[in-house]
């Protein structure tokens, strides 16, 4: 028998393996779950046509007032399932963002007509308070307008119960980690930590006729322009969502091309 004179271990590092198979396996989950829902959308969307565009006939031809109310219900769930869909669609089969250098501050001026009047009817104090700075993006306007809109609208049904609502709007420039933030801020209730550990799951929603798919988007498109969303929230003190995303400057070009 030879004679024994150690061991040799031999060992490597497969984090980053394991965690581009990961990538590859989602990435092949959504695309068959964007092949299952393009079928599912066309069938379901071809006889909601159907059903609203008899409700709509119909509406004018009501004498009575009670069925004109069913006509109007009929057309709002017809409406409302088109939108389910419309979301699950979005989801399973997001677009590739188209890109272009804009002012944070002026996206956010540019909704702040729509967001005022939502507030107004809710009697919600508003506040913006955008950096004197000027945080420049490469971003897709339409997407991260959908995104402020998306969370807005969330915190204002929040603090549907709020005895004093006010929703704070504010932007600006993190230098040192070479990104920009969009914060919106709301006293609503808050959310307890198993919500704010799930929100942004999909499917995940604690509204009565919520799909869970909003915030799901929102967290899909902001990843998309290599950001992320922080949340910050305590039961009964309010809810501050930051979307982050990366400063646009002359050094750092090269990062958009991986989007």
């Amino acid at each position: 028998m030879g004679e024994y004179i150690g061991e040799i271990l031999v060992a490597s590092n497969i984090t980053e393996l394991k965690k581009h198979q990961q990538i590859i396996q989602q990435q092949e989950k959504m695309a068959m779950l964007g092949q299952m829902a393009s079928g599912i959308v066309h069938e379901i969307r071809n006889p909601l046509t159907t059903i609203k565009g008899f409700s709509q006939l119909i509406k004018p031809l009501a004498r009575e007032a009670k069925l004109k109310e069913y006509v109007t219900l009929i057309e709002q769930e017809a409406n409302e399932v088109n939108k389910v869909v419309t979301d699950f669609l979005t989801f399973a089969r997001p677009h590739t963002p188209v890109l272009k250098q804009v002012s944070l501050n002026k996206l956010v001026l540019d909704m702040k007509m729509v967001i005022e009047s939502q507030a107004f009817l809710d009697g919600i104090e508003l506040k913006f308070l955008l950096s004197t700075d000027e945080p420049r993006v490469m971003v897709d306007e339409q997407q991260i307008k959908q995104v402020l809109l998306n969370i807005v609208k969330n915190a204002i049904e929040a603090m549907e119960d709020t005895a004093s609502p006010k929703l704070v709007i504010s932007t600006g420039i993190k230098y040192q980690e070479n990104q920009v933030f969009l914060s919106i801020s709301d006293n609503g209730p808050g959310m307890s930590e198993e919500t704010s550990r799930k929100i942004g799951t999909p499917f995940y929603t604690t509204k009565d006729k919520g799909t869970g798919l909003g915030l799901s988007i929102c967290y899909q498109m902001i990843k998309e322009h290599q950001g992320r969303i922080q949340v910050t929230s305590e039961s009964g003190e309010g809810t501050t969502f930051i979307i982050l995303l990366p400063y646009w400057n002359q050094g750092n070009e090269e990062l958009y091309q991986a989007i």
